[in-house]
């Protein structure tokens, strides 16, 4: 699955809303400054850098999801 098909599996099963969802996050003091410091290194904000990582990481995670099922199908033929 594709990062644009994981996206559009993510949007088709969401009710469609208007405007952006929020979800918030709690960070320990030591893990917001390493958010912080990678968000520097990078050249954005920890909260810019929060969500880029939120979405990939969700992104990710229906690949890899996709991926084992894939496998699963192939192996029970």
């Amino acid at each position: 699955m594709s990062p644009e098909q994981a996206d559009a599996a993510v949007v088709s099963s969401v009710p469609v809303r208007h405007g952006r969802r929020q979800v918030n996050v709690r960070l320990r003091e030591h893990d917001f400054r390493t958010l912080a410091r990678a968000a520097d290194l990078t050249g954005t904000t920890p909260g810019v850098l929060a969500r880029a990582l939120v979405v990939r990481g969700a992104t990710r995670l229906l690949i890899e999801e996709d991926s084992e099922r894939r496998a699963l199908r192939a192996r029970e033929r």
